[in-house]
C-alpha cells in the first residue's frame, strides 16, 4: 500500500499496450476504487479528451450529438459516441480513440500513438483524484525500484552536461561495482556496450547502464583526452536515503523516503546514534521527503510512541475505520523535533502527525502537504501499473489532513 518510486540492460523495443487496456482499468476501478461517487463516465471522457488536445499540438477533438471527431494534422476521424452511462462503456470509448491513435492512418508511429495512449486514459482518470495515475512500462519499472529500495546497477550518481549533453560520472559510491571496475568521478560516458550516447537522455543512459545483478555493462569512458573501456559487473545497489550525525547529546537524522528498506536502516542508524550513550534530544529531518509505504510510515511511527497510542486510521466512504496503535517496542526515549515544510507528505504526515497528536514530538517548520489517501499498485499485461485510490487516512482522533496538512508547533518559513 502505498502513500505517494532488475531493468533489461536497454530498451530497444517500445511494448505494445493492450488493445482494451482502457477497459482493463475500468474493471479494476469497478472492483477496488474507495469512492464510487466519484466516477462521473461523461466527465471522464471530457477529461480525457482535453489532456489528449494538451499533448498534442495540432490534434483537435469534438465531441457533439453522439458522435467523436478527431482532427489531426490534414486528417479527419469519425466514430460514434453516445453518452457512456457507466465506467466501462466511458473507458471502452477511450480504447477506440487509442486505436485511432496508433494506427497507421494516424501516422504518428507505435512509440508516440502509445504514448498519446496513456495521455488519454490519464486525462480519464484526473477525473477521480489527483493520486489515481496509470503509468507506462518504463515509468513504472522506475517507480518499483523506487519503492523496493534497491536496483541493479552500477553504483554511480550520473550527471547530464546541458550544454553539450554528454553523460557523465557525477559520483561513485563508495566500494560499488563502478568504483571496483575503475570507474571514477567526472568520466564522460562515451557508449555503453557499444552504443554511442550522443542524443541519449540521462534517462535513456540510466536505462541501458541498469540490469541484473551478475550480469556485465561495457563502459567506453572518456577520462581527459584518454578512451578508457571498462567492463562492470552489476551488483544490487541500495540508494542512500538516510543521514545522521551527533552532536553532544543531540542526534539528527533525515529521511528522505519510506521504501521497503527503510525501517530496517533506521533501526540500524538509531542504535549507532545512541551507541556514545542515551540521546537527550533527536532531530527528525523530514523536508522534502514525499512519503512511500503505509505500513513502513506505521513501522517507524511505532518506534517512537509509547504503547496503545493510535498511530494511523483508514477508512473507506461509510465503512468502519481500521485502527494501528503502537507497541510496547520503543527505540528512543529522548525529546523529539520533527522538522517538516510543503514537500513532507503522505507518510511523512502520518510519522509527524502521529508524534504531534500524541504530545511525542514538536513539529517545527511550515505546513506540509496535505495528501490524505492511500493507493495501491496493479499490474496490467503491457507492464503498465494503475496506481489507484483505495482508502484515506486519518489521524488519531479522526482528524483528516487531506488538502490542509500538518500545521507546525513551530513555524519556521526560512
Amino acid at each position: 500500500l502505498l502513500l505517494s518510486l532488475p531493468l533489461a540492460a536497454a530498451d530497444t523495443t517500445t511494448p505494445v499496450a493492450a488493445p482494451d487496456l482502457a477497459v482493463r482499468v475500468g474493471r479494476i476501478l469497478s472492483d477496488d476504487y474507495y469512492d464510487r461517487t466519484r466516477i462521473k463516465p461523461v466527465l471522464l471522457i471530457q477529461r480525457a479528451l482535453r489532456n489528449l488536445e494538451g499533448a498534442e499540438i495540432g490534434l483537435d477533438t469534438l465531441w457533439d450529438q453522439g458522435q467523436l471527431t478527431l482532427k489531426l494534422a490534414d486528417k479527419t476521424f469519425t466514430l460514434p459516441a453516445p453518452e457512456p452511462r457507466s465506467l466501462i462503456e466511458a473507458m471502452g470509448l477511450l480504447d477506440q480513440v487509442r486505436t485511432i491513435l496508433e494506427g497507421k492512418e494516424a501516422g504518428l508511429g507505435p512509440k508516440r500513438g502509445r504514448d498519446l495512449g496513456y495521455a488519454l486514459i490519464n486525462g480519464g482518470l484526473s477525473s477521480l483524484d489527483p493520486h489515481t495515475v496509470l503509468m507506462p512500462p518504463e515509468p513504472a519499472e522506475d517507480f518499483d525500484q523506487d519503492i523496493r529500495g534497491e536496483f541493479g546497477g552500477i553504483g554511480a550518481y550520473l550527471h547530464q552536461d546541458v550544454t553539450t549533453g554528454e553523460v557523465q560520472i557525477e559520483r561513485v559510491m563508495p566500494e560499488r561495482p563502478a568504483e571496483l571496475s575503475g570507474v571514477q568521478d567526472g568520466d564522460v560516458i562515451v557508449a555503453v556496450d557499444g552504443e554511442s550516447t550522443a542524443g541519449l537522455s540521462l534517462e535513456q543512459c540510466v536505462r541501458r547502464i541498469k540490469g541484473p545483478k551478475g550480469s556485465t555493462v561495457a563502459l567506453t569512458l572518456r577520462r581527459k583526452a584518454q578512451i578508457i573501456d571498462i567492463s562492470v559487473v552489476r551488483d544490487i545497489v541500495q540508494v542512500p536515503t538516510m543521514a545522521t550525525y551527533r552532536q553532544g547529546g543531540i542526534g539528527y537524522l533525515r529521511m528522505d523516503e519510506f521504501n521497503a528498506k527503510t525501517h530496517q536502516m533506521l533501526v540500524k542508524e538509531l542504535i549507532d546514534l545512541q551507541r556514545g550513550g542515551n540521546l537527550e534530544g533527536l532531530v527528525l529531518d523530514l523536508r522534502y521527503n514525499g512519503g512511500g509505504l503505509l505500513d513502513q510510515a506505521y513501522f517507524i511511527s511505532d518506534l517512537f510512541l509509547p504503547k496503545d497510542k493510535e498511530v494511523v486510521r483508514t477508512i473507506i466512504p461509510g465503512g468502519e475505520p481500521n485502527r494501528r496503535f503502537a507497541s510496547p517496542r520503543k527505540a528512543v526515549d529522548a525529546p523529539i523535533i520533527v522538522l517538516v515544510g510543503p514537500g513532507s507528505a503522505s507518510a511523512a504526515e502520518i510519522l509527524s502527525g502521529a508524534l504531534q497528536c500524541n504530545d511525542r514530538a514538536v513539529v517545527a517548520g511550515a505546513t506540509t502537504f496535505g495528501k490524505g489517501s492511500v493507493q495501491s499498485i496493479r499490474p496490467l499485461h503491457d507492464g503498465s501499473r494503475l496506481k489507484l485510490t483505495i482508502q484515506e487516512y486519518r489521524l488519531s482522533g479522526g482528524v483528516s489532513i487531506q488538502d490542509v496538512g500538518i500545521t507546525p508547533d513551530l513555524r519556521l518559513d526560512r
